[in-house]
């Protein structure tokens, strides 16, 4: 993996907007990359240089205490233009979406209400597979793995794809690419751990199928139990089921991906096989 590439495209986005939050923000908390950027960094990590959705977001979620602390640190930045009641501040010339996190601010587990009321499901998870990315003057941000971004954008789907917002399903078709033209995914399905040969045995031998499985299984196993049972209940009652999810996991900037009308079939075992282990499990 091309990691080196990878975080020069983190250091790009986040570097002046990181040194800005550590001047009014006396010890910065840790802060994790979600989002656009996330995406498009594992994009090249993963050895794929094709652009993707464009989007300028720039989403970052801040570890804190209390929503007291978040307010103290938000308190000093500029609003962005028409975002009254959002999350939304520019910062060092930038858009950005700061969301607080952590057991001390989630009420219910899950849940922040900074402005409104948001979804941070799994993210405490999620940091804990994160990868520091150096910055300068010795900060760091954390960069969530494929498998943590599959997790965020799972729940992500479930929520906005009730209410006709079906933006996330490209990005799930983009974590499924990955994995599916990984060395290590190859490696890992043709060892001999019987966890990952099953997903092979599932799929029929089907090797892209069960590709799809092992991202699913291993964005699973880094949720704890009651999240993965969260997920899983949600999923159970999904709107639209596996034909609108396999409807919207087209995505024309990836290379070779079935996106095409008559690739309906095809992506529609992709979305099986994402409700057969997140239900299995």
């Amino acid at each position: 993996m091309t990691t080196a590439k990878a975080d020069a495209i983190v250091r790009h986005n986040v570097e002046d907007v990181m040194a800005a939050l550590a001047a009014v923000s006396n010890p910065l908390p840790r802060v994790m990359l979600v989002g656009a950027v996330c995406r498009d960094a594992l994009h090249v990590e993963y050895g794929h240089t094709t652009m993707l959705r464009r989007t300028d977001d720039l989403d970052l979620a801040l570890v804190v205490d209390g929503l007291d602390q978040f307010d103290q640190i938000t308190s000093q930045l500029h609003r962005a233009p028409s975002a009254a009641g959002t999350v939304r501040y520019m910062i060092a010339g930038s858009a950005v979406d700061l969301v607080p996190f952590g057991a001390q601010v989630e009420d219910p587990d899950g849940v922040v209400t900074p402005q409104q009321e948001m979804s941070v499901f799994g993210f405490q998870d999620v940091i804990a597979t994160a990868r520091p990315v150096s910055l300068g003057q010795g900060r760091q941000v954390l960069a969530p793995s494929a498998a943590g971004y599959t997790v965020l954008k799972l729940k992500a789907w479930a929520d906005r794809s009730a209410d006709g917002q079906y933006k996330d399903a490209p990005d799930l078709a983009a974590a499924m690419f990955w994995y599916q033209n990984a060395p290590s995914t190859i490696d890992r399905l043709y060892s001999d751990d019987t966890d990952s040969l099953s997903h092979l045995m599932s799929a029929d031998w089907d090797r892209d199928l069960a590709a799809v499985r092992l991202l699913i299984a291993d964005a699973l196993d880094l949720l704890t139990p009651s999240r993965r049972s969260e997920l899983k209940n949600v999923w159970t009652d999904l709107p639209g089921g596996d034909d609108l999810l396999a409807a919207q996991l087209a995505n024309r900037a990836l290379s070779a991906w079935p996106s095409g009308q008559e690739a309906q079939p095809r992506r529609l075992e992709y979305a099986a096989a994402v409700r057969a282990v997140i239900t299995e499990r």
